[in-house]
């Protein structure tokens, strides 16, 4: 006779142990949810990180799908834009190619690399970044695969550090959390 997990757990928990298996599961639980956003917490650490030193593939990696196909999006429209305006060739620049066609067979990622690498930084802000310090302040579960997390950021100014405050919106995709976007 053979017995599921499910029915070996009731068995066991109507015996004399059965509160502390109780404990022991309801524990277990918390710990998982807690260690889930504590990972939703450390993604958007990494990717606040790869956005301060410049690393926009690592950026990209962790940028949620919807968020990837928003992007996309707005370049398209700022193509159609700058197209009526005249002013392709300028768009085009931004991610390192001629022609629309050519802009339009990128894939998603590297259009997202390439156009966050095009925006003009002072010169060694990166280098400057790499001093820049960034800590998890708090995290909160947002539905059942979405987290809410506000981190702050001690970035170098002048002779000591400047303190600010993000906060970004993650999903859970697939067992990786991603990030959605700016939370306000």
């Amino acid at each position: 006779m053979t017995h599921s997990i499910q029915s070996f757990a009731v068995l066991v928990a109507r015996g004399p142990y059965r509160f502390v298996i109780a404990i022991c599961l309801l524990f277990s639980g918390q710990w998982s949810v807690a260690n889930s956003l504590q990972d939703a917490g450390e993604t958007a650490r990494t990717y606040m990180t790869a956005m301060l030193q410049g690393d926009f593939k690592t950026v990209v990696q962790l940028m949620d799908e919807v968020a990837l196909l928003n992007l996309k999006m707005t370049f398209t429209r700022l193509i159609d834009q700058a197209s009526a305006e005249g002013k392709e060739a300028e768009v085009l620049k931004m991610v390192r190619v001629k022609t629309r066609a050519e802009a339009m067979n990128l894939a998603i990622e590297e259009v997202c690399v390439r156009m966050l690498s095009s925006q003009p930084v002072p010169e060694g802000y990166y280098v400057e970044m790499k001093r820049a310090r960034i800590e998890v302040a708090n995290v909160e579960a947002a539905g059942p695969e979405g987290a809410k997390v506000r981190l702050l950021l001690f970035t170098p100014s002048g002779s000591g550090f400047h303190k600010q405050e993000a906060a970004f919106a993650l999903r859970r995709t697939g067992g990786k959390w991603k990030v959605v976007g700016a939370d306000r």
